[in-house]
């Protein structure tokens, strides 16, 4: 995490509510509106006050609703009156009645689950009352409104950081019955909230013989760190030294993988131009919708031409799973190399739809690029990510480590044709430049400053690489995320930048 002004804070994503089943599903919705454009508690947005109204004037005149709450989890006692307002206010704007306690003592400790580490636990179950005998579709539509504006209120104060609600929480009405294990309950809305937005989704993969195990060198060439600083993990923790980290590695990936990752996204390495049925100029941006201050991928300096990219289908097609030998070769190297931790492809519930889990560039003589960040998770945007792992620090203990995993896949690269990856130590301006070199893979964490850069001579073509978006999932509760070599002897690191001011050497 890194306070940087290109951080894409304002960005267009969808959101949701997600369900459990005990013994029958929670309640689902899915909610879409622009940070950026919100007003004073969300009340302007598409969720807003008027909408509530206009849904109130529709449905509600013949009802009267009833809203108790049932469960709390993962709430501080400093949270809990500013929520308890939130929804009181609410209440009042929907002309219903609310039950909730004022004890403390009604707050629960986090809810963990069995299956997944590193979430969050904050869960808020409610309970609807209504003078109608029967559930209807106006229930439905009234438990939608209710959490929609509520969710917005209360991202409103953890973004605009005008209260101490600190991180999202995932909210649910319960099913029309009131003796169930009520923690039970929010352990599965848990569970189901992330296997429904496949937040931690298992790889397929597949071993071929040309890439056998013995093949495999995961002992990387050159390890960086940048971006030195001292950060909080929690409100209870003292401050801990923490660098990103990128590590360079020459003998991942075989030369017959590289060849058929080339043909996989229809690079040619006898053609100046990629396949036109792929690529596509002014194609896919990957990045966050209103991201257009971060944006890699621009209009070539002084010429007008805008820069290659893979068109929305050719991505669509290049994402399917279990479609592609190449990919799932690719996914068995995670596999052995991350055998500490889960790796999974970064999911559209993070960003949102516009950044994908795989993508590839294809810079060009006389293109221009900016730097920007792949991703962070402690400005990630309101999602089903946020409601259920919240925001954090990257590589923050136990919480799932946003990393990217880039492979350069031209048959030859010479160094005097540049076309490297730039990387940016942000408070000291340093950079480090690594080359393009066949196969060559970069593992680098997604909060650290890079850019592309173009070929420096016309008659090259372009420079491919296939970039994938992934996120290291700890296999345990509060395991350490900053160890990448996984048990394994690497070389010591080089510091670069405000990395080396301090003495401290982060075990990588």
């Amino acid at each position: 995490m890194r306070m940087i002004s290109f951080v894409f804070l304002a960005v267009q994503v969808l959101f949701h509510v997600c369900s459990a089943w005990i013994p029958s599903p929670l309640h689902q919705v899915r909610r879409t509106f622009d940070l950026a454009t919100r007003t004073s508690f969300g009340r302007g947005g598409p969720v807003g006050s008027q909408i509530g109204q206009e849904v109130q004037d529709a449905i509600w005149n013949d009802f009267q609703y009833n809203v108790a709450v049932r469960f709390v989890a993962g709430i501080s006692s400093n949270e809990w009156p500013i929520l308890q307002e939130l929804m009181n206010a609410l209440a009042n704007e929907l002309d219903v009645t609310l039950n909730q306690p004022v004890e403390q003592h009604f707050l629960k400790e986090h809810v963990s689950s069995h299956k997944y580490h590193g979430t969050t636990g904050r869960v808020l179950l409610l309970e609807m009352e209504c003078t109608s005998t029967n559930y209807s579709e106006d229930d439905e539509e009234f438990q939608e409104t209710f959490l929609a504006m509520l969710r917005e209120w209360v991202d409103e104060v953890i973004y605009s950081g005008s209260g101490n609600i600190v991180n999202p929480i995932l909210m649910s009405f319960l099913p029309n019955y009131s003796d169930a294990d009520l923690e039970a309950v929010a352990q599965n809305l848990i569970e189901e909230c992330i296997e429904t937005y496949e937040l931690a989704k298992p790889l397929s993969f597949q071993t071929q013989n040309d890439n056998a195990s013995d093949r495999f060198s995961f002992i990387p060439s050159e390890v960086l760190e940048v971006d030195g600083a001292f950060i909080q993990e929690d409100s209870t923790e003292e401050k801990s030294w923490d660098t990103s980290a990128v590590a360079i590695f020459d003998h991942l990936v075989s030369d017959n993988l590289r060849q058929r990752l080339l043909a996989l996204i229809g690079g040619n390495e006898d053609k100046m131009e990629p396949d036109p049925k792929q690529w596509a100029r002014g194609g896919l941006m990957d990045l966050p919708m209103g991201d257009e201050e971060g944006a890699s991928q621009t209009t070539a300096t002084g010429t007008g031409i805008v820069c290659l990219g893979m068109t929305p289908q050719a991505i669509s097609d290049l994402c399917k799973e279990q479609a592609h030998d190449a990919i799932e070769e690719v996914q068995d190297i995670w596999r052995r190399l991350f055998p500490d931790y889960h790796v999974t492809r970064l999911s559209e519930a993070v960003l949102g739809d516009s950044v994908s889990p795989l993508t590839a560039n294809a810079p060009m003589f006389g293109d221009s690029f900016q730097v920007h960040i792949d991703g962070d998770p402690y400005f990630a945007p309101p999602s089903p990510w946020t409601d259920v792992y919240g925001r954090y620090p990257n590589r923050c203990t136990g919480k799932p480590r946003f990393v990217s995993f880039l492979i350069y896949l031209n048959p030859e690269w010479k160094d005097e044709w540049g076309a490297s990856t730039l990387f940016l130590d942000v408070a000291t301006d340093t950079k480090s430049h690594v080359a393009p070199y066949p196969g060559r893979c970069v593992l680098m964490d997604q909060d650290i400053s890079h850019s592309v850069t173009a070929p420096s001579l016309e008659n090259l073509g372009p420079r491919y690489s296939l970039v994938f978006k992934l996120i290291l999932h700890p296999k345990m509760r509060h395991q350490s995320m900053r160890a990448l070599n996984c048990g394994r002897s690497w070389p010591f690191s080089t510091q670069l930048g405000s990395a080396a001011d301090s003495h401290v050497t982060n075990e990588l």
